[in-house]
């Protein structure tokens, strides 16, 4: 498994762990178990810009860490609600919620 596989597989399983959430302030714990502090936004910008002129300038292999479009979508207020998926398509999650979470610990 690449690099890039492994950041896209946890992305994923965070927006599995944030369509489970029962509000925004789960989805904060749950960015918490990472225990990474938050980087203020101007660094997260230039930190992504900075790694996509890398990749794009040098023979890197997979995705930068961290992209201007992962930051911008990361810095987007939204609320997911899979109510209606499961309803009308049956939809259940792959992963459940505690196996989630103990994966992307295991993995930080």
């Amino acid at each position: 498994m690449t690099a890039g596989q492994n950041l896209r597989e946890r992305r994923e399983a965070l927006v599995r762990e944030h369509m489970e959430s029962e509000n925004h302030h789960d989805f904060e714990v749950t960015l918490g178990t990472f225990g990474h502090p938050p980087l203020p936004a101007p660094v997260a910008l230039a930190t992504a810009a900075t790694s996509e002129l890398a990749w794009r300038a040098l023979p890197l292999r997979g995705e930068p860490p961290l992209t201007r479009l992962a930051y911008w979508l990361s810095a987007q207020e939204c609320t997911i609600d899979i109510t209606k998926a499961r309803r009308d398509l049956g939809y259940e999650p792959v992963t459940s919620r505690e196996d989630g979470l103990e994966e992307m610990r295991a993995d930080a």
